[in-house]
């Protein structure tokens, strides 16, 4: 055969190849809703509800003790994603650095609650509920609603200062530092977060001053019933169980859940590498 034969195969071969790899259709995401997760790994809070939603999910649970070790597997791959409350995934994947996640929201009819907070005295948590429509009202609910969850939410932003001189006395209350963005550490050290904001208003209002007591957010609801202190808030969920020698307030917060995962597992890509513009 001759040369320019050979060579005008070779051509037809790679045009074909082309052809065949500019035709090939769009590789599927990984995660493309909350159905895409069955039989995987999911990380979950040890004594939050996302157990029973990762069972739902046909998924095997994996636990753990904190928000950041869990974040950090699924970027480092180890579990296929982290369910939890919607509001504080969806927080953590807006966090400077985590631009590589995502979240995929689970559906209401999974799963859906109201926060709260919780008292052993009934008369507290009267007042509190009272505080909380007065503040509905005057807009300074709002304001704290705004601060943290709104689109353009920034921790930041201005806000009136609750200080409380605790002319009548102390106020003890049972939060749980891992629960962004109810109740968390701050950069400057501080307790923060939209529950924060809500306890220091209501403190100054009560003129008390506030001490904390951070504990889990399970052992939060033992902590009140066993009487160690007066108030509980964070992201707690409101079950209403006879057995309980506590009351609930009303609702401070409507959530969902959600499960944060890596962006590259829920995009559709084609033949062209997303770093360098070139064929993969």
């Amino acid at each position: 055969m001759c040369k320019k034969a050979i060579f005008l195969i070779i051509i037809c071969v790679i045009i074909s190849c082309e052809k065949k790899e500019k035709d090939k259709p769009l590789s599927k995401p990984k995660f493309s809703d909350h159905t895409s997760f069955t039989n995987t790994h999911i990380a979950v809070i040890e004594g939050s509800p996302g157990f029973e939603t990762v069972i739902t999910l046909n998924a095997v649970p994996i636990f753990y003790n904190d928000t950041i070790l869990a974040t950090e597997h699924v970027r480092l791959s180890s579990v296929s994603g982290f369910l939890h409350f919607y509001s504080t995934v969806n927080y953590i994947s807006a966090l400077s650095g985590n631009e590589d996640m995502k979240v995929i929201q689970i559906p209401e009819n999974i799963y859906t609650t109201s926060y709260g907070a919780i008292s052993s005295d009934e008369t507290i948590i009267d007042n509190f509920n009272k505080y909380l429509e007065e503040i509905r009202i005057n807009g300074i609910y709002k304001n704290i609603w705004d601060r943290w969850f709104d689109i353009t939410r920034d921790s930041d932003a201005f806000l009136p200062s609750f200080t409380s001189l605790g002319g009548n006395g102390n106020f003890t209350v049972a939060i749980c530092s891992d629960s962004a963005p109810f109740t968390y550490i701050g950069k400057d050290g501080v307790y923060t977060g939209f529950s924060i904001d809500l306890l220091l208003s209501y403190a100054a209002r009560l003129e008390k001053k506030v001490q904390f007591f951070d504990i889990n957010l399970d052992g939060i609801l033992l902590f009140i019933e066993n009487k160690k202190a007066d108030f509980g808030i964070a992201n707690i969920p409101i079950i209403q169980n006879k057995n309980r020698s506590f009351f609930y307030s009303d609702p401070i917060y409507e959530d969902t859940q959600g499960i944060l995962v890596l962006r590259s597992n829920t995009e559709i890509y084609d033949n062209i590498s997303v770093q360098d513009g070139k064929g993969i």
